[in-house]
């Protein structure tokens, strides 16, 4: 792949980019920070790349001032938060084509430092140190100042609690990290999940040993958390600065036999009982001075239940060789399975 230009770019003097929002659907992105807009679009501190038209769209003439975070519904609606006149959140309407406030430092004491439109279209925010206020609040039009309490806020004892990231996960649940210890009534230290259907939050693992700095999802992982501890295991201490929460690693394949050829091995199992979905098995054949060879099956190419047989067959091999031969089922981001060894296997001549 290659990096290029969305459209002509983003135009201004110390141009700098603090919030990037994407609609799935559409592919409408929303930028924000601070910049004057694209070249022949004035969009001061926010605009919008369509990439069905292939170009920059202004939202009116932008906001007067830096943008800290953002965030796009599926409607077009935007969100924006900065020290604006009128307050710290404003809202684009893409049918009256207007900006509006809808909250103020009364309400958040302290700039929202991260925001995301939840599965039902209301938008949540987030707002770093502050002396009062909730640190996690949703939209709520009808109560005093527009705002409450996301479930009963985040909260840590005798402590000031804060949040520093959120994600909207693909099932619609809303994935919030920050300082805290609990949730709710719930124990959840520095993460938890926001369920928009039932209103309740959920733990996910034991949580973070530290607030994470941000927090992002894909088709591969429940959750990947970046934090400024460096661990050796999600969210520990040690050797890495991002983790990623997902399903355990597979089972290991069993009943595996391997079956010599002309040039071939021909390897077949089993799938286990009680094992987590893999995304595809690799079998590989080794033989000291050959070249290593080896073959694959996508788990979208059985019925994963236990028993199921599979099998794919290692081609290339020297004729007359003796090969090494081990399994493993993975997924990823989870990784592999406990290895198979299936000893050595002579190819036919």
């Amino acid at each position: 792949g290659l990096w290029s230009k969305v459209g002509k770019g983003l135009s201004g003097k110390g141009i700098v980019v603090r919030a990037l929002s994407l609609d799935a659907a559409s592919g409408n992105l929303l930028v924000a920070g601070r910049f004057t807009g694209s070249p022949g679009v004035a969009s001061a501190n926010v605009a919008m790349w369509n990439p069905a038209r292939k170009r920059w769209v202004a939202l009116g003439k932008g906001v007067s001032v830096e943008v800290t975070t953002a965030a796009l519904s599926s409607d077009g609606t935007a969100y924006v938060a900065g020290r604006f006149s009128n307050g710290l959140i404003s809202a684009w309407s893409p049918t009256a084509k207007a900006w509006s406030a809808i909250g103020d430092a009364r309400l958040f004491s302290d700039l929202p430092t991260s925001m995301v439109v939840d599965d039902l279209g209301h938008p949540l925010i987030g707002r770093g140190l502050g002396w009062y206020g909730d640190a996690v609040q949703v939209i709520e039009p009808v109560a005093p100042g527009g705002w409450i309490p996301l479930g009963g806020g985040v909260s840590y004892p005798r402590r000031t609690a804060w949040v520093s990231a959120m994600t909207e996960l693909s099932d619609g649940r809303v994935a919030v990290g920050g300082y805290f210890s609990k949730a709710g009534a719930l124990d959840a230290p520095n993460l938890v999940l926001w369920d928009p259907v039932t209103q309740r939050y959920e733990t996910i693992g034991t949580g973070l040993t530290i607030e994470p700095d941000a927090l992002a999802t894909s088709a591969f992982a429940t959750l990947y958390a970046a934090t400024r501890v460096r661990s050796a295991a999600p969210g520990g201490g040690g050797g890495r600065c991002i983790g990623a929460w997902a399903t355990q690693a597979p089972a290991a394949p069993v009943d595996a036999t391997a079956r010599a050829g002309r040039g071939t091995i021909r390897v077949s199992w089993a799938l286990p009982a009680g094992s987590t979905q893999a995304t595809g098995w690799i079998a590989t054949a080794t033989a000291k001075g050959r070249t290593t060879r080896s073959c694959t099956l996508a788990g979208s190419a059985v019925t994963q239940v236990a028993g199921t047989a599979a099998t794919c067959t290692i081609t290339g091999l020297v004729r007359g060789a003796n090969y090494k031969v081990t399994l493993v089922a993975w997924s990823a981001p989870a990784g592999p399975s406990p290895r198979v060894d299936l000893g050595t296997v002579k190819t036919l001549r």
